[in-house]
């Protein structure tokens, strides 16, 4: 298979590893596969339905604009930006962050669970 002009090589990846197949696995394990999924994704980029159903079988990538749009939104595309860039030690650090704020909310609400079992009278 060769590549086309618009597949974004990245240095040091192999010849099947792409922009465009990084992205399209990353927004469908984000977004799922169903057509809801591209209407989503097109609704959040302001991008047409056809550019995000070619985002979505690889066969090109969203260009810079929608790229940052698809950060701020889509953990798996920023995963997949910073694996890309080599900066893996940023993701760990990310995920770092996300499992400690999963933790303090978990921390909460066994708070609240408690406090309510302390006001119940003991039958």
């Amino acid at each position: 298979m060769s590549l086309s002009k618009l597949d974004l090589k990245i240095p040091g990846s192999s010849s099947r590893s792409t922009f465009a197949g990084a992205m399209a696995k990353a927004l469908r394990d984000g977004y799922g596969q169903h057509t809801s999924a591209i209407k989503t994704v097109a609704r959040l980029t302001g991008s047409h339905e056809r550019a995000v159903k070619n985002w979505f079988a690889a066969k090109n990538g969203p260009r810079g604009d929608h790229l940052v749009l698809l950060l701020k939104e889509s953990d798996h595309v920023l995963a997949a930006v910073l694996a890309l860039s080599g900066r893996k030690e940023v993701l760990g650090a990310l995920q770092v962050t996300a499992g400690r704020e999963l933790l303090r909310d978990m921390l909460r609400q066994l708070d609240e669970l408690t406090s309510c079992r302390a006001q119940i009278p003991p039958a």
